[in-house]
């Protein structure tokens, strides 16, 4: 099943949801597609939402996305994280995206599983943006 949470603020601040049935587990794995806009404010905000849904599920989740964590987001975000026991994949910008001048803007955060392989990059130079592929392989 999937829903989302919109702000629906005129900002393009959203998080999609999807509940997956794995074969083998009791409780299913809940993803968190994020996409976040540049406000500090608006970011709270999403987070905040975003608490009672992570917060009433106890089976695995992996929450994902365009965090656009800016200097001033990062360490909000970092601590939302801590704050709801997930930890981070550390997925990473192998360059600063130069028309941007910055690193991560992109986060994947999880809990109830095993992160098994170093994190992925998914690079296709010829349609670069801010925003790079990742591929992450779990362990239930």
């Amino acid at each position: 099943s999937a829903n989302s949470i919109d702000l629906a603020d005129g900002t393009k601040s959203m998080a999609v949801i999807s509940d997956y049935n794995i074969i083998g587990l009791k409780e299913y794995l809940k993803v968190i597609h994020i996409h976040n806009g540049v406000s500090l404010f608006k970011t709270m905000k999403l987070m905040k939402k975003l608490n009672r849904e992570i917060n009433n599920h106890t089976g695995p989740l992996i929450v994902a996305g365009d965090f656009n964590s800016f200097l001033y987001k990062k360490k909000f975000i970092k601590k939302w994280a801590q704050n709801n026991n997930l930890r981070d994949a550390n997925v990473y910008t192998p360059f600063k995206i130069k028309f941007l001048k910055v690193g991560q803007l992109d986060h994947a955060f999880y809990r109830g599983m095993e992160l098994v392989d170093e994190v992925e990059v998914l690079l296709d130079t010829k349609s670069l943006s801010d925003h790079i592929g990742y591929k992450l392989k779990f362990r239930f």
